[in-house]
């Protein structure tokens, strides 16, 4: 949201940064902020994990088995405000006007979806499109200053061809803003900024569960090598002896070590290497980086030079 932001502003670009960066940052802060605070919160509520739990389990008493879930409240503080299920239970809350907080960020959210929805759409209604017909001509006093007329179509190449070949170039390297085709563009990309915005919150947020689960897989897949390794291929070792099962267990160990490195090690590095790359080109360009298709070719007046002395060594020839 920085760069995108710092984008809009470098461009000019101040309807988007105003509806759809500063309620896109409310959006975020009711949906994922909020979420992040309680995390923190929930990590200094007192609750002992040592502590022994008494069956049955009464809701009222916090304990390790009643300590609330984060995902459990937000979803029942959307759900209870919009009717679909029962508010959250005032004996699971962290600490008081928790609720309270709650609603407050849940109405920002629902109050800043429709403004990032609709706003862009309804200004370019009520503005129309923009003109550019009275825009003066800035070369407009340009001459050349010795034999008039004649000089000035010296200047210029004197070919209406050559002209259209330098606008075409112009236009190549200084694209046309960010003007629509129409309102129902300008409304149907409003839309999918909006959903891709708001889905992007929950899935980027929860990508990172994959860093959980191959935690989890992680452990599992050391378990199985140390059962395969050390249990199901060990021979007996009643009928062997010490000298043996030491000179064995070495011998073993590394193979499991090198079982080990190969299969969790490349897996680790797969892993840093994939969610590194989908951190940078999904998560973090998808927020301020927009392909228009075009690949990116910088201004060079050497192409201008190059091709202005090709014309003139073909008039020559």
């Amino acid at each position: 949201m920085f760069v995108n932001a710092l984008n809009c502003i470098y461009f000019g670009h101040y309807k988007k940064l105003t509806f759809n960066i500063l309620t896109g940052f409310f959006i975020f802060l009711g949906l994922i902020g909020y979420m992040i605070v309680l995390i923190y919160v929930k990590w200094w509520f007192a609750v002992d994990p040592s502590a022994v739990v008494s069956f049955p389990i009464d809701a009222t008493v916090l304990d390790i088995s009643t300590s609330p879930s984060i995902i459990t409240l937000l979803i029942g503080d959307i759900m209870g405000l919009t009717g679909f299920s029962q508010p959250n239970d005032p004996n699971l809350l962290y600490f008081a006007q928790q609720q309270q907080v709650s609603n407050i960020l849940v109405y920002i959210t629902f109050i800043c979806l429709p403004i990032m929805l609709c706003a862009i759409p309804c200004i370019a209604i009520c503005c129309g499109p923009k003109h550019h017909d009275e825009v003066p001509d800035e070369f407009a006093g340009v001459s050349a200053h010795n034999n008039g007329a004649e000089d000035e179509d010296h200047l210029i190449g004197g070919n209406e061809k050559d002209i259209g070949d330098i606008e075409e170039m112009l236009e190549k390297h200084c694209p046309k803003g960010d003007d629509h085709g129409g309102i129902g563009e300008v409304f149907i990309h409003q839309i999918i900024e909006t959903i891709e915005f708001v889905l992007g919150c929950i899935s980027n947020t929860a990508s990172y569960l994959r860093l959980w689960a191959l935690s989890l897989a992680h452990g599992q897949l050391g378990e199985v090598f140390l059962q395969i390794f050390f249990t199901q291929a060990a021979p007996d070792f009643e009928k062997m002896s010490s000298t043996v099962a030491v000179f064995y267990f070495f011998i073993i160990g590394f193979g499991y070590m090198f079982a080990v490195f190969c299969v969790l090690f490349m897996m680790d590095s797969l892993e840093v290497f994939l969610h590194t790359m989908r951190l940078h080109w999904v998560e973090f360009m998808g927020k301020f980086y927009e392909g228009a298709g075009t690949p990116y070719k910088p201004f060079s007046f050497t192409e201008i030079f190059e091709k202005e002395q090709g014309r003139v060594d073909a008039q020559k020839a």
